[in-house]
């Protein structure tokens, strides 16, 4: 254990050896050679490869360094995911996703559900039990002022 605890993924990136990183991700991908670099978030064999891994994809091919961006390029990294997050959270929210592309986002916020959702984030977000990120995923999708739906009061 290092003794101390990143706020997010990205800073594990940042404060990470990328070498030494680089050469466990590569030493990964020589023994699952199908695995194309879908290196799971909470990789059992490497817990940090995996928060490495996923940090790098978050901040994106421009948000890291110039000359890690090249080396990963240059080794075929692949800069998105194709896994898929299992929590509750991340499948109801691609759900809503889908809704508001398909239905628009004022149909989907009139069902009943979706709100009381929305609340149950707001509530979390209030116990300060909602990370960052998922914060920034209600904001995407519901708009800077999500803290707000279902608030309303009738006059």
């Amino acid at each position: 254990r290092i003794g101390f605890q990143f706020q997010n993924l990205e800073d594990f990136y940042r404060a990470s050896d990328f070498d030494e990183m680089f050469d466990r991700m590569m030493e990964y991908e020589r023994s699952h050679p199908e695995s194309n670099f879908q290196i799971p978030k909470k990789c059992p064999q490497d817990p940090e490869l995996g928060a490495w891994v996923t940090g790098i994809r978050r901040l994106g091919k421009d948000g890291v360094n110039p000359s890690h961006s090249r080396r990963l390029d240059e080794v075929g990294f692949a800069w998105t995911s194709t896994r898929q997050c299992g929590s509750k959270f991340m499948t109801k929210y691609r759900e809503l996703v889908e809704a508001v592309e398909q239905d628009g986002l004022d149909t989907v916020l009139s069902d009943p559900k979706t709100v009381s959702w929305i609340r149950a984030q707001q509530e979390a977000l209030k116990r300060g039990g909602l990370s960052q990120t998922r914060v920034h995923y209600m904001g995407n999708l519901f708009g800077d002022q999500w803290t707000t739906i279902g608030k309303e009061t009738a006059l």
